[in-house]
């Protein structure tokens, strides 16, 4: 265990993984989360109103994840095989939930805290946050900012917009289409929320309209559809309806905004960030860490045509290889070059955008590097003879010696390695005192009806004792895996 205590500022996805894994590397960390709750956007919670000066959990009623659950799901927890292809919110939810009770994130948090300020003085950054109606202070050695960038709506000032005497909200407040029945509806914004909520809408309302400059222009996401009308850019209000840049009038009762989010940071002075509000980017070395000062981190700040939960996953790896000194980071300059290089790669839409792949694998290069706290794992697996448990034993004993003498501290065997034993109705568990039994309707029957005694051994036994003095002799482990639990 570490002394080094790490802030965590959000908890949602990004939040909860980074605290995870730095616990998991020994660190302290306290994460603060502005709700009574942890995991972020995926809680949906309905009646919120449509207000755009009230801030609201993003999720609505048919909201799904858009990527498949296999590459959804963090590294080490798996979403049930049961889950839809593409997890629906409640689902999203309730995964993150047990990820949370799993890692008894709940320990580790301070719930219904705002932070309002976050600063640097005597080599200690110091979180001042509102709780219970009272100015808080704690102080940290790093600061990992895990607010994520779909929570502060970026809205476009439009001519004449107080005119408008119709429905006028911004995707972070869209619940559900029931407002929308037999209504006629402009979806301003075809980005991914803007091609999701259109469709939802649709099937309801009496008429649907996609406006967007980047589909004038050829670049749109979405491809066009018989019973969408798509037009120009919005360019002004009137009572009953909108004007397009092309001079057209459409009346419409709604108007649902897509246009993204704007990053927001206010408890920290940009010097940290060089936060562009015009080109919503941060300048951050590798998208992480702040060249300014390397203890301040960033985790999910990027955008991707994937998943942000294995990003963020990667992402606090790689800040806590560089806390603990395996990552050697480079001199400011250095830092300051990669983002210049990088932001003369970006483009309007989607300025913090990475590819999804190239990205992880990148990250990855550098966190799988062999490092001074690096434990190798061998996995052993040989051709066993069916009761020659001598000689198999012999077999695992040279490549064990093997193993550790190419560096592995763990040596994995297979569950029926030293007996040979093989199922061959794959239908076979063990049983106390280690022998196997063919599962049949009401009773256990022996396998084959053989001597089992010559084809399994007691545990502990011979074989247990001799690569327990071999583990010794090597100083290593030997784990063999068990296919149940049992009481002994």
């Amino acid at each position: 265990k570490h002394t080094m205590k790490i802030g965590i500022i959000g908890g949602g996805v990004s939040g909860i993984t980074a605290a995870k894994v730095y616990l998991e590397q020994g660190f302290q960390v306290t994460i603060f989360e502005s709700n009574a709750y942890l995991s972020g956007m995926w809680k949906y919670i309905s009646n919120q109103g449509y207000h755009l000066n009230q801030w609201r959990s993003p999720c609505y009623a048919s909201l799904t994840t858009n990527t498949p659950k296999r590459i959804t799901e963090f590294s080490d927890f798996k979403m049930p095989e049961d889950y839809s292809t593409y997890p629906t919110h409640e689902q999203m939810y309730n995964y993150l939930q047990s990820y949370i009770q799993e890692n008894n994130l709940q320990e580790y948090t301070e719930f219904s805290a705002l932070v309002s300020s976050v600063m640097k003085s005597d080599d200690q950054w110091q979180i001042n946050y509102q709780q219970d109606q009272k100015l808080r202070q704690k102080s940290f050695d790093a600061v990992s900012v895990c607010v994520g960038h779909h929570w502060n709506p970026k809205l476009i000032a439009t001519e004449g917009v107080s005119l408008f005497e119709g429905i006028l909200m911004h995707s972070s407040e869209y619940e559900t289409n029931a407002l929308f029945q037999g209504k006629t509806v402009i979806i301003s914004g075809l980005g991914v929320s803007g091609n999701e909520i259109l469709h939802d809408v649709r099937s309801v309302a009496g008429a649907v309209y996609a406006s967007s400059k980047r589909y004038v222009e050829g670049n749109a996401i979405l491809t066009s559809d018989q019973d969408i009308d798509i037009v120009a850019d919005i360019v002004e209000f009137i009572s009953d309806g909108v004007i397009l840049s092309d001079g057209s009038q459409i009346k419409v009762d709604a108007v649902i905004y897509c246009s993204g989010y704007q990053i927001t940071l206010d408890f920290i002075d940009e010097t940290y960030t060089n936060l562009s509000k015009e080109n919503n980017t941060v300048d951050l070395f590798r998208r992480i860490i702040s060249p300014v000062d390397p203890t301040l981190s960033f985790i999910g700040f990027i955008t991707t045509y994937g998943s942000i939960n294995p990003i963020s996953e990667a992402q606090a790896k790689y800040v806590a290889k560089t806390l603990l000194g395996l990552i050697d980071l480079p001199s400011k300059e250095e830092m300051d070059q990669e983002i210049y290089d990088w932001k003369q790669t970006i483009n309007e839409y989607r300025p913090m955008n990475h590819d999804y792949w190239d990205y992880l694998n990148y990250l990855y290069s550098f966190i799988n590097k062999t490092s001074p706290n690096t434990v190798r794992v061998a996995s052993i697996q040989a051709a066993s003879v069916l009761g020659d448990i001598e000689g198999n034993r012999k077999k695992f004993i040279k490549l064990t010696k093997l193993a550790a003498k190419n560096g592995a501290k763990f040596v994995v065997f297979p569950e029926a390695s030293i007996t040979g034993y093989v199922s061959q109705d794959l239908n076979t568990t063990w049983h106390v005192p280690g022998r196997p039994m063919s599962k049949r309707p009401g009773k256990h029957v022996p396998f084959e009806s053989k001597d089992l005694e010559h084809y399994a051994e007691y545990i502990p036994g011979r074989t247990t004792d001799i690569f327990s003095e071999l583990s010794r002799e090597l100083n290593i482990y030997i784990v063999v895996p068990l296919i149940e639990k049992v009481e002994r």
